[in-house]
């Protein structure tokens, strides 16, 4: 029914954009700018023009817009639009706007991901999403963004308008001046060093079938700067129009960056953060996690148990490791007595207070297969039939807690970083670490 689902702006900027089934591309999103947005006659909901339909409704200063390629009802894609407006009104508090949904650009496309299956509409309902995607804490999110001291950039990559969060036009010399209001004179190091490190953290969310929900990154590229002077720095990033949405600090000269798309800045003294950023184009996902899981196996009393069999492998370069793996499995459904496992790596700890197993491993080779078997035996001798119940319906997913790795999963890579303006040359060192912020199994 749904090809496509796209928001704009109501200058005609495309804020988001998702492709559900084949049949269009992302460019058609200029069609429906030229014939509606920069239309002011064409005041119909509809349009279509040859095999392809355009339906669309404006909230505020954003329009959502559906594209269909089949010939859909009319009626039910416009209450879809209606319903996912409703949804975006209880997730905002009422206040959707251009900006709220740049800055939660993500949440937007986890939704999508929801109520929107292979192209069929699914539901709406603000109550159980809400279970699987928390709502964001608007005014919280708000003031972060315009009192952090950050040049704001954010949005699909695009800086041209060279304007912060809150629409306030930037320039060099508000940033820079003629006296870097953030770094002294005369600073002086016997050696010169600078050390960067990009810093990617995952949030992924896995179905039962091993489909991909949602998956992205929150990035940050660190720096340490032992330089001595006033030096100049040009940074290269590979891939950086891969970002979604990225926020440089006050150091960086925003119009150079326009013309350029290269990072001009003098460093502050000292460790800071260059550039926050988030992204969810070409992620590499570490690990696959196979989970086989059966309640009430056996037969005669004492023998009925539920059984877990895991299956990890990772999925990185066999020259990189995982370091400080652990691996949660929550049984809070269970009145257990007792347990066994074996696995071919790590070890296994049942946690009562979080009521849940910990699959610790100290170190993964990359294209390396562990396995884990646990059985539990529940507290009375045999499974009952609420326990069984339980443990086939409410089962909350497993978790990948903690890990470290030195590479990261996006394309982001740099290119270059030169130092200029003063006559030594500095040593310059930087590593890749790939981390977790969520990353849930569902079985």
């Amino acid at each position: 029914m749904i090809n496509a689902f796209f928001i704009f702006s109501q200058r005609g900027d495309l804020l988001v954009s998702e492709i559900f089934k084949e049949g269009v591309k992302r460019n058609i999103a200029d069609i429906f700018r030229i014939q509606v947005i920069l239309n002011t006659e064409n005041k119909s909901p509809v349009l279509t023009l040859g095999s392809t339909t355009f339906l669309h409704i404006r909230h505020n200063d954003v329009y959502l817009v559906v594209v269909t390629r089949s010939n859909s009802d009319a009626a039910g894609v416009l209450e879809f639009l209606y319903g996912f407006k409703g949804l975006l009104d209880q997730y905002f508090q009422g206040l959707v706007s251009e900006e709220l949904i740049k800055l939660h650009f993500l949440m937007i496309y986890d939704l999508l991901e929801e109520v929107v299956q292979l192209g069929v509409p699914q539901s709406v309902n603000f109550n159980q999403l809400k279970q699987i995607i928390p709502p964001p804490e608007i005014s919280k999110s708000l003031f972060n963004r315009s009192n952090n001291g950050s040049s704001g950039i954010s949005g699909s990559g695009n800086t041209t308008n060279n304007t912060g969060f809150l629409g306030f036009r930037r320039s060099s010399k508000d940033q820079i001046g003629t006296d870097v209001p953030w770094r002294s004179n005369g600073i002086k190091y016997k050696k010169n060093e600078i050390y960067l490190e990009v810093m990617e953290s995952l949030n992924v969310l896995i179905s039962p079938n091993g489909t991909v929900l949602r998956s992205f990154i929150n990035g940050e590229i660190e720096m340490v700067s032992k330089l001595s002077g006033m030096p100049q720095c040009f940074m290269k990033l590979h891939e950086m129009n891969q970002l979604q949405d990225f926020q440089f600090h006050k150091c960086v000269e925003l119009e150079k960056f326009d013309m350029e798309k290269v990072i001009h800045f003098i460093p502050p003294d000292g460790e800071f953060k260059i550039l926050n950023y988030k992204s969810s184009n070409d992620i590499k996902l570490p690990f696959n996690v196979k989970v086989e899981f059966t309640a009430g196996t056996g037969s005669g009393a004492g023998r009925k148990s539920v059984e877990y069999k895991i299956t990890l492998k990772s999925l990185y370069d066999k020259k990189s490791t995982a370091t400080d793996f652990l691996l949660k499995i929550p049984v809070s459904f269970l009145q257990m007595n007792d347990f066994k496992y074996q696995t071919t790596s790590g070890d296994l700890k049942y946690n009562k207070t979080t009521s849940s197993f910990e699959w610790k491993i100290s170190k993964i080779q990359g294209l390396i297969e562990n396995t884990l078997s646990l059985q539990i035996q529940p507290e009375t001798a045999t499974l009952n039939t609420r326990s069984a119940t339980a443990a086939n319906t409410v089962r909350p997913p497993i978790s990948i807690a903690n890990f470290e790795i030195l590479s990261n999963p996006s394309t982001l890579r740099m290119n270059y970083l030169d130092v200029s303006g003063e006559s030594y040359r500095p040593t310059k060192w930087i590593r890749y670490i790939t981390k977790v912020d969520s990353y849930e199994i569902r079985y």
